[in-house]
Order: C-alpha cells, then structure tokens, then sequence
C-alpha cells in the first residue's frame, strides 16, 4: 500500500486506524522511518484539528502517547491538550486507565517534556526541570490515588515507573512514596536491576529513607548484585550511599562490586568516578575524626586497603587522559576522605601529581564566590545577622577545606553552617498524621508548614545526609570546629536566634578548651580541634535546653 497517497485521503482515515498503526510502531523491534514520520505528522494533525480527539477513550489517547514519544519529542502544546483531554470529568479520566498505562503516561510525560535550566554556573548545568503543567498533572494523580487502594491498583514495576516519574519530576508526596516502598519491598526479588537502582536513585533525590526498601538492599546476595549492570550499580550507589547504609557492614557487598566495576577496562570513565564519590561517603560513613576505631563498611580492613589499592590505579588511569572537570572533582572526594582516614600512598599523590592540583584549581573554582553571595537564601541572611549581633568577624562564602562554608569565623577556627531542609533525609518507613501538607508546598488546612515540619523532625523523623556529614568531617579535619545551625532549630524570633548562636559557639569553644586541657593532660599528641560530630551534638543538646 502506497502509505503515503492513503494519507492524502483524510476522510478515509478513521482515528481508530491511526491509533492501530501508532501501536504497531510503538512495539515493533524494526521500523520503517517514513512510515514513522508520515504517521506521526497525520496524528499530530487530526489531534490538533480535530476536536473530536476530546472523545478519544483514556487507553487510545496513551497509545497515541507512546507510539509519539518513542519517534519525537513532544511538542508543550501536544502535552497540554493530552493533559486537558486526559484530566477531564469527575472523576478523571485517567483513573479509567490500567496501572500500566497510568505508570508509563506519567514517566513519558516527564522524561520527554523536560529541559536543562540554563546556568551561568558550571555546578548545576545539567538541573533538569519538568514542565510545570505536566507536574500539576502528577500532583493531581498522586492526590487522586492517594483516595483509592494503591496497593491492590498498582504491581511493584509500576510503582517504580511511578518514582521514577515523580522523582524526576521533583514531586514530593510522603505517604505516596512510602506505600510504594512496602510493596517494592515485598517484590524485591521480582525486579531487575534497573528498577531497584532508579528507586534507590530517586529516594536520594526526595530525601526519602525508607526502612523496608534498604533493608532488602542490604541483605542482596552476591549473586543477586553481579546481575546487575555497571549503570544500575551506579544508581544505587549513588541512592544508597547518602542514606547513611556504609554503617552496616553488610553493605559491603555492594562496594565489592562497585570496586570490581571500577578496575574492569569494560566500565565507562564516568561510570567508575561516580563509584568513587559514592564510596567516600560510604567510608566516612564509618569513621569519626580522632578515632581510630570505625563502624559499618569502614571497619573492613581488608576492602579498605583493596580500595586504597584500586583508586591509585585509577588515578594513574585519570592522570593519562584528558578527564572532565565534573568527573575529576568525584574522584577527588575520594582521594580526600582516604588521606583523612590514614591510607598510604595518598600524601604521596597528592605533593607529586599534577592532577591533584587541577582537581584542587576545579574545586575552588566550581562556583564563583560572587554567584554565592548573590544567592543567599534568607534562612542563611537571617543566621548572618545574630552573627553581626554577636559582635563576632567573620567572612561569608569562604573556601575552606576544599569546601565553600557559609561563614568562618577566622579568630575562632569556627566555620558555622546554615543547613536547609536538603541537609537532611525524612524517613518515610511509618506514615504520620503530621503529613497533611500538600505536594505543591501549600497547606491543605489551616496550618503553617514550617511549623510542621520542624514538628516532623522533633519527632525525630529526619537525620543528616551523608553528604553533610562528610562535609563537616573533612572540614574537622583540615583543622576547623563546625557549628551545624540546623533550619527546625531556628525560629521567626530575632532575640532568640542571637541567643542560639551565642550558645553554640560558647559550647564549641569550651567544647575544644575542654578537649585540649584533657589531651594535654593524657600526654597526648593529636589537634584539639579532633573532635567527633556526636560529642560536639551532645554539648549542643545539653546548651539550648
């Protein structure tokens, strides 16, 4: 058949015939490209013509979805007449749809409607935006869902998609998320490596610990994680390590592996870089600053020192190549929680090795110091001034450590941090009558949301990332104190922030003071600056009450 002259003949040509052919591209493993492109230009035509598209069953309207998506980019004006078509009538449409068609809209909607935000900054180039009404559209179904049995409507894989979709669109719903994690958790063996990467990938990216979901990571066999590919080990990687897993031990498993893919020629450079970022934070999950015994991953000896060997050989590997900056500074990490942590041969690469001065140059200058201090946020400008009330100097944006701290305060050796709400993860293992927030950040009754969640964490719901705690760590021991001001400490009240941070750094000085006089008199020779996150905690505690 001359596909192209039957084209011509529009009144021949039924939407139902259009829909059919759409399928058939959809799933055919070959395809003709002008029979593509002749398709996808006559229903992109008889949508946008014809207003009957509007009576289109919901399943017909994914089909068209699908067979589009897989041969173009959706056009915004495209995606906003399915989502007008699709959320139509009470109820809405799309709850007419089977579990997997709804899952696979949701995460074709997002991951072909989305842009890169431009940036006049290197560190975010590639933050990734969704467009805003497909994002109210994944609002809509979550909050629709969240009314029916989501257990009985939806299988473990569309749950996945369903994370996925939301975590690319950067849709936060606690009980959405949790309900999928209980039933990913009870089908965990059922699902293939790129599913439970992405799901630990995205938990990360919603700050989203759930007990359930990590315990069945953490008891993975062997065999069970060399099944998965070198991308799905990234992911998980990348998910898992900024939930705090290096403090069990049986986690090591995992990092066996990662260490495994990044001494194969087989795995891609960038690949083996981002294995190298996620295993410094696994470690410094394990090691406190001034103490020699460790915990989890850490207090492996023997995959320490198989580690230790396998990033020298990298970084002879990255000093041979012409490696990107985003990749270098990942290794980088690592090379710096080793030289923290005692391992051999590191001082040794970082005196002789010119790559250890590039990465040194890439991370100074990673963001400009100005972009920072015209970028503040106003829980941060509200910390600055009970600092200038204190009467305390100080210096904002400094690089420190191989870090850009908030403010140090230089005659003290105290660097003070204002830690947002992305400085912590919630966990999401129990549901909580507290979580009466809506998704798009707006109260859902007649409540504050700040209250609220500075409720949440009181309740003890929420803990430091490993990021942060890395950060604090190497900054401990590049010879600074660190004063941690978390946002669910701060209040609306000028007098009593002042007095909160008059208090910290009270306690921290006395804190070193008291350190020192007690090394001092124990004859023992090590910083007094050495001091451990949970004593410096302690101390904190014991001062604001």
């Amino acid at each position: 058949v001359n596909i192209s002259e039957l084209y011509h003949q529009e009144e021949k040509i039924c939407y139902k015939s259009l829909v059919n052919i759409l399928n058939g591209i959809s799933h055919a493993k070959a395809s003709c490209p002008q029979i593509d492109s002749l398709t996808v230009c006559k229903v992109i035509s008889c949508i946008c013509t014809k207003s009957r598209f509007k009576g289109w069953p919901a399943c017909e309207i994914c089909v068209v979805v699908f067979g589009l998506a897989k041969n173009i980019k959706l056009e915004d004006d495209l995606v906003d007449l399915v989502i007008e078509v699709i959320s139509d009538a009470d109820p809405p449409r799309f709850l007419q749809l089977c579990s997997h068609d709804l899952a696979s809209l949701c995460l074709i909607l997002t991951t072909s409607t989305n842009f890169c935000r431009s940036s006049p900054t290197p560190f975010n180039k590639h933050d990734i935006v969704v467009k805003q009404s497909v994002r109210r559209f994944l609002v809509s179904v979550v909050e629709k869902l969240l009314e029916t049995n989501i257990d009985q409507y939806f299988e473990a894989r569309e749950m996945c998609r369903m994370i996925w979709a939301l975590g690319a669109a950067d849709v936060r719903s606690h009980d959405f998320i949790g309900i999928c994690c209980r039933k990913i958790a009870t089908s965990f063996h059922q699902l293939n490596g790129h599913a439970v990467g992405y799901v630990a990938h995205f938990l990360s990216k919603f700050r989203f610990y759930h007990d359930d979901f990590f315990q069945r990571v953490l008891q993975s066999t062997d065999d069970d994680i060399k099944t998965f590919d070198d991308s799905c080990i990234m992911y998980l990687m990348v998910g898992a390590c900024q939930m705090g897993l290096g403090r069990f031990e049986s986690f090591s498993a995992w990092v066996k592996e990662s260490l495994v893919r990044i001494q194969s020629d087989e795995t891609k450079l960038h690949i083996k870089t981002v294995l190298c970022w996620a295993i410094a934070l696994v470690l410094s999950d394990g090691w406190m600053v001034g103490q020699t015994s460790r915990v989890g991953v850490a207090k492996n000896q023997d995959l320490f020192l198989a580690i230790v060997d396998g990033f020298k050989r990298l970084w002879v590997e990255l000093s041979q190549c012409s490696v990107p900056s985003s990749q270098l500074s990942q290794a980088y990490t690592l090379l710096m929680v080793l030289h923290a942590m005692g391992a051999d041969g590191m001082q040794s690469l970082m005196k002789s090795s010119e790559l250890y001065q590039r990465a040194t140059e890439i991370m100074k200058n990673q963001v400009p110091q100005q972009y920072l201090l015209e970028n503040v946020s106003g829980f941060q400008k509200s910390v600055e001034m009970a600092i200038l009330a204190n009467r305390i100097k100080y210096i904002p944006e400094a690089f420190v450590g191989q870090h850009h701290v908030d403010f140090l305060l230089p005659h003290h050796n105290i660097i003070v941090e204002a830690d947002g709400p992305w400085h912590f993860i919630d966990d999401v293992t129990a549901k909580q009558r507290e979580w009466g927030v809506n998704l798009d950040g707006k109260p859902s009754r007649d409540c504050d949301v700040d209250q609220l969640s500075k409720s949440l964490f009181r309740m003890g719901l929420r803990f430091y990332n490993s990021r942060t705690l890395l950060r604090n760590k190497i900054l401990q021991h590049a010879g600074h104190r660190v004063i941690s001001i978390a946002w669910h400490d701060w209040t609306i009240h000028r007098d009593v922030n002042i007095q909160l941070i008059k208090t910290f750094i009270t306690a921290e000085l006395r804190c070193g003071a008291e350190r020192k006089q007690i090394l001092s008199s124990q004859n023992v020779k090590r910083p007094a600056h050495m001091i451990d996150c949970d004593s410096v905690k302690i101390v904190k505690k014991q001062k604001t009450s």
